[in-house]
């Protein structure tokens, strides 16, 4: 299921440039949809990676680009609203009310109104109430985007929540995450803290590439 939040940082079109800055055009994402065929054309993928990072993210607000909202697959169907379908998607999985994930960040689920007020003002929560009979019903989808943002952060806290123990998980379920020691190859004790103590320099990615391209090809590192 797509993250209604992160969808409201998307813009309708995207710049693409070359390695030195060059503009190469515009390309409208949603017209794109699931077209990974042209990424092998007219150098769209290095064009696109560019952009990544030459060109910022829409600014995080509550509403979303026209083309996120009402045709998010392009051409491939005319009409088509992210948001209702993430929600859709929520209600055919069977994803927990907002109340549950209230309650596994530590706050207390909401019986009354006026308690999400810590996490939402008054114009959002009075739209809610227009759309649900209680707070028990509001369900996650809609209450990420309508929850303020963290402070010193661009998630709202729920989200922030989610996606912090989310990275947990992952990074415990992982037999080779350089903490872990579950498997026989796992490193020694002491190794774990020789990692957080050490700094990088300059050299280091260079250095930590060569190794890892020399494993791979020849079994070890090359000089």
């Amino acid at each position: 299921m797509l993250d209604p939040l992160i969808d409201v940082y998307i813009n309708d079109v995207l710049s693409l440039y070359s390695a030195t800055g060059e503009s190469l055009g515009q390309r409208t994402i949603v017209d794109d949809t699931l077209r990974t065929g042209i990424l092998d054309f007219n150098g769209t993928l290095e064009g696109l990676t560019q952009a990544a990072f030459r060109q910022p993210s829409a600014a995080a607000d509550r509403l979303l680009d026209p083309d996120m909202g009402e045709r998010v697959l392009g051409r491939l169907q005319r009409v088509s609203d992210v948001v209702a379908s993430d929600i859709m998607k929520g209600r055919d999985l069977g994803i927990p009310p907002y109340n549950s994930y209230r309650e596994l960040c530590g706050r207390a689920p909401a019986e009354h109104w006026s308690d999400l007020l810590d996490v939402m003002d008054s114009a959002e929560i009075s739209t809610l109430r227009g759309l649900y009979a209680t707070p028990a019903d509001v369900e996650l989808a809609v209450a990420l985007l309508v929850e303020r943002l963290a402070a010193g952060t661009e998630v709202p806290p729920t989200l922030a929540c989610i996606m912090l123990e989310q990275l947990r998980h992952w990074r415990r379920a992982d037999r080779f995450w350089y903490e872990n020691n579950q498997h026989p190859g796992s490193f020694t004790r002491i190794f774990p803290k020789a990692v957080q103590r050490s700094r990088w320099t300059p050299r280091g990615p260079r250095e930590t590439r060569r190794g890892t391209l020399g494993v791979i090809k020849y079994g070890g590192p090359q000089s």
